[in-house]
């Protein structure tokens, strides 16, 4: 049997200039400033006890955007731009269908509804293990779907800050070191706010790590009255970056975007001592009409061990431009640099379900950390149907980095559904994944997937469940705001750069949000690879003289070769 092949393509659709970062647009920003912290503490996983979640859900307190847009006042050539693509999700209407699509290895269930709304679900997965987050806790797997540990988040981070109420988390398996980085945000909501990072001693995540308190409210040394909200984690072979929105403490207005840089071989080697890094904030692209904070910009994965941090912001509103950013000297005299890529593009509308109700919060830019791999950024986020109005696309990208130039685009959706924080990754031959949240009048919200190969036409295969939605979710506790994601899970694993492990949130019943990890892969093994769904067959107790059941296990190949069977005993009967 030959490996089925599957195409997964996210949807983007743009208007680009062809600058490079040579000729760069008017980049404001204040920094860079250094902060220190004179200690952190050890801990050990083994100390904390398994225990699910449980009180009365509480609403995690991402104020709403303040959003200010620039006009565009530039004029834009259009033979520069990329061939538009907008593919049609075919599998809405023919769900059963598996043709073409990337293998699922495995799959289970991971947490239910908390005490928080919504989850922020995160993944990452190391050599033999895998760590999920939502708000809350975090859980340690091995790659069957065995469940090693369970841990409450604010128990973890009371080593070192007292009532956490932490939120937002983020997790990196850094593949460069070896070593697992955490990231949890708390908040006094009278006096200042602070970031809970731990790392791991090893690739084991099991036993020994070292966290530190680090305070998001100062620039470097500097005191404000902000709080750092909904940060984000990226890293190349020099620097850990964490990215937030800062806003005002007295009211939920925002003030802008900062960026925080961490030196590896620092934080590796301060085995909870003294520790530094350095902030750069204010962030800002100007136009000739004025600046836009660059609020919920995102930082990047990178698989290509370069020495500069890359970053990518795209606008949570209608006509606007992506801006790509890199920082020069992370870990010595950060300097900020970017280019501004413009684009057409309308926000995807609140997402309908299933049994109506408040829609769903469906916010329109990035919203978890991209991927950069051998000279490209990729990226993916949600927008407007352009063929479609009232419904909502999957947008995808990929970058030229050495020139800020949008080198392939497509747009994927259908008319009816809504298509909710896309997350991306990229394996080691440029074949893309990605996950995301689907619904519709005629669907509950469900957790999906599709890939793209490398080489391929952009667009888009088909979207294929993982799970499917189960019930209406309608959870705004008398507000108006109907929370879902802010964002997803997706993590290539480094023991072969090939397997992806995803990790979407669906409706797991009548207002409960639910996660779902999945394995996939767009890559046929080396050779012949047997796979079969189980491998234990249990009839129970079978009467005497009645006719006994049949079992159907499927049994696939995931190699490159044939596989031939010529025999099979039956040593039972």
């Amino acid at each position: 049997m030959q490996f089925i092949r599957s195409l997964l393509v996210l949807i983007i659709i743009g208007l680009f200039t062809s600058a490079s970062f040579a000729q760069l647009d008017s980049v404001f920003y204040q920094g860079p400033s250094q902060g220190s912290v004179a200690s952190g503490v050890m801990v050990n996983t083994e100390n904390f006890t398994s225990a699910p979640v449980s009180g009365e859900p509480i609403v995690i307190p991402h104020p709403t955007l303040i959003v200010n847009e620039d006009p565009l006042d530039i004029n834009i050539d259009g033979s520069d731009l990329p061939e538009y693509h907008y593919s049609e999700d075919l599998n809405t209407y023919n769900k059963l269908s598996s043709t073409g699509q990337t293998v699922l290895l495995n799959s289970w269930e991971t947490d239910r509804l908390t005490n928080s709304i919504p989850p922020d679900p995160d993944v990452a997965v190391g050599p033999n293990h895998i760590i999920t987050t939502v708000n809350s806790d975090f859980s340690i797997w091995d790659k069957q779907g065995n469940l090693i540990n369970n841990i409450n988040a604010d128990s973890w981070c009371s080593q070192v800050i007292a009532n956490p109420g932490a939120f937002d988390p983020q997790i990196i398996y850094d593949h460069y070191e070896g070593r697992w980085f955490m990231l949890w945000d708390t908040r006094s909501v009278s006096t200042a706010s602070s970031f809970v990072i731990a790392y791991s001693d090893d690739d084991d995540p099991n036993g020994i790590w070292y966290m530190y308190a680090i305070n998001a409210s100062k620039n470097g040394s500097q005191n404000t009255n902000n709080w750092g909200d909904f940060p984000h984690v990226g890293f190349d072979s020099l620097a850990i970056y964490i990215t937030s929105n800062q806003f005002n403490i007295a009211n939920p207005s925002n003030q802008y975007a900062k960026i925080r840089v961490l030196n590896k071989s620092e934080l590796y080697a301060s085995d909870g001592g003294s520790l530094t890094w350095r902030d750069l904030w204010n962030i800002k692209a100007t136009t000739s009409s004025g600046g836009q904070n660059m609020m919920s910009t995102q930082p990047v994965v990178s698989y290509s061990g370069n020495d500069i941090g890359y970053f990518a912001w795209a606008a949570w509103f209608n006509n606007s431009y992506y801006t790509l950013f890199k920082i020069i000297n992370p870990t010595t005299a950060p300097w900020l640099r970017g280019k501004r890529i413009f684009v057409g593009y309308n926000a995807p509308p609140p997402a309908n379900q299933l049994g109506g109700g408040t829609p769903l919060e469906n916010d329109g830019g990035f919203n978890n950390r991209l991927t950069v791999r051998d000279g490209f950024l990729y990226g993916a986020h949600a927008i407007g149907n352009t063929t479609a109005p009232g419904y909502s696309s999957l947008n995808y990208i990929k970058v030229d980095i050495s020139n800020a130039t949008i080198v392939e685009q497509s747009e994927f959706g259908a008319s009816g559904y809504f298509y909710m924080y896309p997350t991306i990754t990229v394996d080691k031959d440029h074949n893309i994944a990605v996950t995301y949240s689907r619904s519709a009048d005629t669907e509950y919200v469900g957790g999906y997937y599709s890939s793209k190969y490398d080489g391929d036409p952009p667009g888009l295969n088909g979207s294929w469940p993982l799970v499917e939605g189960q019930g209406n979710y309608d959870v705004t506790f008398g507000g108006f705001r109907n929370r879902w994601g802010d964002y997803l899970g997706i993590y290539l694993d480094p023991s072969n750069e090939y397997d992806v492990w995803i990790f979407p949130e669906y409706a797991a019943a009548t207002n409960i949000w639910g996660t779902y990890i999945g394995q996939i892969r767009m890559v046929p093994y080396s050779g012949v690879y047997a796979y079969a769904e189980s491998f234990t067959v249990d009839f129970g107790n079978i009467e005497v003289g009645t006719t006994p059941p049949s079992v159907i296990i499927p049994f696939s190949n995931y190699g490159d070769a044939d596989l031939i069977i010529d025999s099979i005993t039956s040593p039972i009967g």
